[in-house]
């Protein structure tokens, strides 16, 4: 079967990029094609909620559909995105990122976006993004920004890619909206988008800390819709270090809120269940610590019997 013109610029990219022939790429795309249609039930999984575990967004149900998240310029939206894309990407889901904005830097990006089952691109169809979420092989599309189109392309856009792609995460700016003599601020898209949002995420604050005499910002978020009733109005936060989401730091920042963890002298004590632990440097934890931190910050949690729902989505 002849191939298209999209196909060929997405197998002639992706031989660059990796530094094999487009003989492998093609083997390998038909491959995976195969495989999806002859051993996955792509419908059962996708219409399933997918559960990511991140600090701060434990049980975050990202259902199928899309989910907005919205708040003003450089709250941190690009790099909860960023944490999202890789934890999905983790857990076994393969992820594409839309940087429609094209303000993301190569420093950011390799650390943000890094792995093997992420695509980054800054085209949708000269990058061959397209031919790739239209022949099923993507599960998980972020777009950063919406608002980066132009409106009229938004809904259409969007529309064609739900048609695809299980799960599209999109970030927009916001606007004021007057109605009924009430101000209030909404997402700077056009009605019909907004009727489409399944969840709606909305970064309130930033505020910039020190931990560990680095220089990070801590960002507080909410629900403002979602189509789990038991999830609208939850709030909770979360630490950007270096641009993009930062678990170890996020899950110090609950401990010390909470108690779990404290300072005496120049030392961080870990009150974990085992007993005292003394931490080292947040960048340079050996797995058992982290692991330590890990059981300590559920327990704070519940999550060991009921689950706590004060920062979940």
């Amino acid at each position: 079967m002849k191939r298209d013109e999209a196909t060929d610029k997405l197998i002639v990219q992706l031989s660059k990029q990796l530094g094999i022939s487009m003989e492998a790429v093609e083997t390998v795309i038909s491959s995976y094609k195969s495989h999806l249609l002859e051993h996955v039930n792509l419908q059962s999984r996708w219409s399933e909620q997918a559960e990511i575990t991140m600090a701060g967004f434990e049980g975050i149900p990202i259902v199928r559909g899309l989910t907005l998240v919205y708040g003003n310029s450089d709250v941190g939206k690009t790099a909860l995105c960023c944490g999202i894309a890789q934890r999905c990407a983790t857990e076994g889901y393969t992820v594409a990122f839309l940087d429609s904005e094209l303000k993301m830097t190569k420093a950011v990006r390799k650390k943000a976006l890094a792995g093997h089952r992420i695509a980054y691109a800054q085209e949708y169809i000269d990058s061959g993004l397209k031919e790739a979420i239209m022949t099923g092989l993507v599960n998980v599309l972020v777009v950063d920004s919406i608002t980066a189109l132009y409106a009229s392309a938004q809904l259409p856009f969007l529309k064609r890619v739900l048609s695809y792609v299980p799960y599209v995460i999109a970030t927009a700016q916001m606007r004021s909206d007057i109605r009924k003599g009430r101000l209030r601020l909404i997402p700077a898209v056009q009605d019909e988008v907004a009727a489409l949002v399944h969840t709606k995420l909305l970064l309130t604050e930033r505020e910039q800390i020190a931990i560990e005499g680095d220089i990070v910002h801590r960002v507080q978020y909410v629900v403002e819709k979602c189509v789990v009733p038991e999830v609208k109005r939850k709030s909770g936060s979360f630490i950007i270090r270096k641009g993009t989401y930062d678990e170890v730091y996020t899950i110090y920042d609950k401990l010390r809120s909470s108690g779990k963890i404290t300072i005496q002298g120049h030392r961080k004590i870990l009150k974990a269940k085992s007993g005292d632990i003394i931490l080292g440097k947040l960048s340079c934890l050996t797995n058992e610590v982290f692991d330590e931190m890990v059981a300590t910050y559920k327990e704070t949690r519940g999550e060991h019997g009921e689950r706590h729902t004060e920062d979940s989505l």
